[in-house]
C-alpha cells in the first residue's frame, strides 16, 4: 500500500485499524490456547487491494494466503461453489480444523 497517494492513505489508515484489533486478537488466542497463528487466510473484496497479503504478513509476521478457489474438495456444482465461495468458507474452515 503505497502511502503517497490520499486515497490510499484512507484505505491504509483503515487496514490498519482491523490489523491492531486482529493482533489483539491473535495475542489473546496465543495466551490462552499457547498455541500461536502460523497462516492467515484472505477471502473478500479488501483481499483484492495491491499487495495487501504482503503488507498484513509483514505487520503480522504469520504468512498470509489469498483465496482464489477451492480444490481437492468434491463439489455437486463448480459453478454454484466458485459463484458463492463466501458463503462455504466459514464451514470449510471448519472442517480443515477438525
Amino acid at each position: 500500500i503505497k502511502e503517497d497517494d490520499i486515497s490510499n492513505l484512507t484505505i491504509k489508515k483503515a487496514v490498519d485499524d482491523i490489523l491492531e484489533e486482529l493482533e489483539r486478537i491473535l495475542q489473546f488466542y496465543s495466551n490462552k490456547s499457547g498455541n500461536g497463528i502460523n497462516k492467515i487466510y484472505l477471502y473478500g473484496g479488501t483481499s483484492n487491494l495491491t499487495n495487501i497479503s504482503t503488507y498484513i504478513q509483514n505487520r503480522l509476521n504469520t504468512n498470509v494466503h489469498r483465496i482464489e478457489e477451492i480444490r481437492n474438495i468434491d463439489f455437486t456444482s463448480k459453478e454454484l461453489i466458485n459463484e458463492n465461495l463466501g458463503e462455504y468458507l466459514n464451514a470449510i474452515g471448519a472442517i480443515i480444523r477438525l
